[in-house]
């Protein structure tokens, strides 16, 4: 019997691609979207039109649900991280659907995707063990949605694992990110201005995140928090001179004619011995080959081919 998955914000970056290679022969999927305007379906997805504000309507579209996974928020963009009337709505919205679907819908399983940024910048090699003390708005009710619903899922008997999500990219994300920004530019041999780069930083591919996800959906694991990062932390101007080396780029880097915002450089070192132990994971694609898909996915778009 296939297992039914709920996942919400289906339009998402990582859904969107979760969504793409999970098997149709394993998985009822449910996909839970603001608007469907746009969207690429998939064949064989049931899409659901349906606000974050009415999640507590859930169950009138959900019968049954195995496996939860919400990935919508509202506060994410940095312009909107230290909102606190928006990252509280998210908050309380999502704990209530994940009530809603446990206790009406006999859900077994809830998969969060958390963040890093739950973490606070202390210049050290994070673990799951270390303390979260968010100086943003949207890491603080990422953290309080886990630590609740963490406690609900307790008493249900209900398995809970929250992802905290190190450096994510990839192709068709959203067009704010750094290295999406920073790429288009280059392909244009534009002048880019930047930090100085000294913060030593990682980043995961897309693909390397959605095998993660497919294996949580798939696997039991024990209920806690799991960093998912790659294995690679080095300074941001490396990174982003490699970039340039990749594109051939003619791009001027101008390193230093952005401020950090903060007297602190904001590292991003972190340790993921517990997923990989849980799931016998690692992330497959180096960053140079990343930045490869990312070059060949922009210059099609650049010259009026499509997206695939």
């Amino acid at each position: 019997m296939k297992k039914k998955l709920v996942i919400a914000g289906g339009t998402s970056f990582i859904a969107r691609n979760l969504i793409k290679e999970l098997s149709l022969e394993n998985y009822e999927i449910t996909s839970l979207v603001r608007k469907r305007t746009h969207l690429q379906e998939r064949e064989g997805v049931n899409y659901i039109s349906l606000s974050m504000q009415d999640y507590n309507t859930i169950d009138k579209y959900i019968s049954k649900c195995d496996c939860y996974i919400p990935f919508t928020w509202n506060g994410t963009k940095r312009a909107e991280r230290n909102n606190r009337q928006k990252n509280e709505e998210s908050y309380r919205c999502i704990l209530d659907s994940i009530q809603i679907l446990i206790e009406k819908c006999g859900c077994t399983k809830i998969i969060l995707p958390g963040s890093f940024l739950e973490y606070k910048n202390q210049h050290v090699p994070i673990d799951e063990e270390t303390i979260c003390d968010s100086e943003l708005e949207y890491g603080r009710y990422k953290y309080k949605l886990y630590e609740e619903a963490y406690k609900l899922c307790v008493r249900k008997g209900v398995k809970l694992v929250e992802t905290r999500l190190f450096g994510v990219y990839g192709e068709e994300d959203n067009e704010e990110k750094m290295l999406n920004q920073i790429m288009k530019r280059m392909l244009r041999n534009e002048e880019i201005r930047l930090t100085r780069g000294e913060q030593i930083w990682n980043f995961l591919y897309i693909s390397d995140v959605v095998n993660v996800f497919r294996e949580l959906i798939e696997k039991d694991v024990e209920s806690g928090c799991y960093n998912i990062a790659a294995n690679e932390h080095r300074t941001l101007k490396s990174y982003i001179e490699e970039m340039k080396k990749i594109t051939e780029s003619k791009s001027n880097l101008v390193f230093g004619a952005v401020s950090y915002g903060t007297d602190v450089i904001p590292h991003m070192i972190c340790i993921t011995d517990k997923i990989r132990e849980a799931i016998d994971w690692a992330p497959e694609v180096t960053f140079s080959e990343g930045i490869k898909r990312m070059q060949y996915y922009y210059k099609r778009i650049e010259t009026g081919g499509d997206r695939k």
